[in-house]
């Protein structure tokens, strides 16, 4: 929403025309991916910790890597999907994808939750 707003003062101060929902939109475009993200490496973090790092970063990795190459080839949908990059659209030029933006939230969500009740039960010792 930050973002958003920060962007409507920038192109209302060079009188670009661009409404300040149409902006808080674009703002808000780019959080579901955000929160997946989080969600999982919450997850990797409460199941196996030792690997969360790598398992958040081989998620973002992967993502970009997806999203590379379905730039220069025509690749299948099914690839495309397994990158939560490629559910953003270039809001405010287009509508977002609001459906793909709510299964993302809640798919990170339930991954945090998860993880947080694994983290819970795990065996360790208080100083």
């Amino acid at each position: 929403m930050l973002t958003g707003f920060a962007a409507w003062i920038g192109a209302a101060t060079q009188h670009s025309g661009m409404g300040l929902r149409d902006l808080l939109e674009a703002g808000l475009n780019v959080a579901p991916p955000a929160l997946f993200v989080l969600g999982i490496g919450a997850l990797a973090f409460g199941v196996w910790p030792r690997s969360a790092i790598g398992v958040t970063y081989g998620l973002v990795v992967w993502s970009f890597l997806v999203e590379t190459i379905a730039s220069i080839f025509d690749s299948n949908h099914w690839l495309r999907d397994t990158s939560p990059f490629l559910h953003i659209t270039p809001a405010p030029a287009a509508d977002p994808n609001w459906t793909a933006g709510v299964w993302l939230v809640a798919l990170g969500l339930a991954a945090s939750i998860v993880g947080v009740s694994a983290f819970a039960r795990r065996d360790l010792v208080g100083a």
